[in-house]
């Protein structure tokens, strides 16, 4: 398929690049390390766009062997988050470990978060508890990965404001009080990847982008929706109201920095949906 050639493609170029990127001058090593971040984007990009395949037309199996398989950091969040719904703690808690091992440098901060977190929910999943029967110690663990400046924060914001009803400045996926009171850790409302949240509402690319993004959305559900897009240290960068006139929108990105943004919709000043992209010039 179209996908798992691109997948291997660019497997094979990152490797050829990074083989190379030691032996040269500063300048094209520097051009060589953005194309590997480039490279690596696109990789999980595709691995993404296969799992959801797989899933989707009903080859758990496959979508499964893909994780289990990749050295990809997010694939090994996911992978872990689907024992978890599983009820399979055990796979779990394995899962993790491999989160902690995939971790670059920069992910590492990350990575220790995501791991205190997902054990909070193993350990309330396997005692039949929800996220409202958390214990003080694992109350002051989720303020306390809140507090940092990872992708875990947001999740850990989201439990804060479902529990406590605590609001932040920095807008965060809210879980819907109701279910969550009724429903276990182990359901898929809890999962901490809440990208897929309205998912087939909305569409951003290219990502990652190096120059203008479009961002889709379905106009006759949406019209009037605001689209903010938060830089890495909470800072929001651009915000439009979506209009019925048209179903998609152009955000240039000549005046932002290289990195990871996050975006969000709000409609009726709730969060219906959030993602992330990336920015390499």
């Amino acid at each position: 398929m179209v996908w798992l050639y691109g997948i291997n493609h660019a497997n094979q170029t990152n490797q050829l690049c990074k083989s190379v990127v030691q032996t040269i001058g500063v300048s094209a090593r520097e051009t060589l390390e953005k194309e590997i971040a480039y490279n690596e984007a696109q990789i999980n990009q595709l691995n993404n766009f296969a799992v959801d395949y797989y899933f989707t037309n009903g080859d758990s199996a496959q979508a499964m062997s893909i994780l289990i398989t990749s050295d990809n950091y997010e694939d090994k969040k996911l992978l872990s988050e689907i024992y978890l719904s599983n009820n399979d703690y055990a796979a779990c808690a394995d899962a993790l470990v491999e989160v902690l091992n995939t971790a670059e440098s920069e992910k590492v901060e990350d990575a220790v978060a995501y791991y205190e977190y997902m054990t909070i929910l193993i350990n309330l999943a396997e005692q039949n508890k929800t996220i409202f029967e958390l214990t003080q110690e694992q109350e002051q663990a989720i303020r306390t990965i809140a507090s940092g400046n990872t992708a875990t924060a947001f999740s850990a914001l989201a439990v804060l404001e479902t529990v406590f009803d605590e609001q932040f400045e920095y807008p965060v996926l809210k879980f819907n009080t109701a279910t969550v009171r009724s429903l276990k850790v182990n359901n898929n409302t809890l999962s901490t990847n809440n990208v897929y949240y309205n998912s087939n509402e909305f569409n951003l690319y290219p990502n990652p982008a190096s120059d203008n993004i479009v961002f889709e959305y379905n106009a006759s559900n949406y019209a009037g929706s605001i689209i903010e897009i938060y830089d890495n240290i909470s800072r929001k960068v651009f915000e439009h109201t979506l209009t019925g006139n048209d179903n998609k929108i152009v955000i240039k990105t000549k005046e932002l920095e290289n990195g990871v943004y996050h975006y969000v919709v709000k409609d009726n000043n709730v969060i219906v949906y959030q993602n992330q992209f990336v920015i390499i010039k």
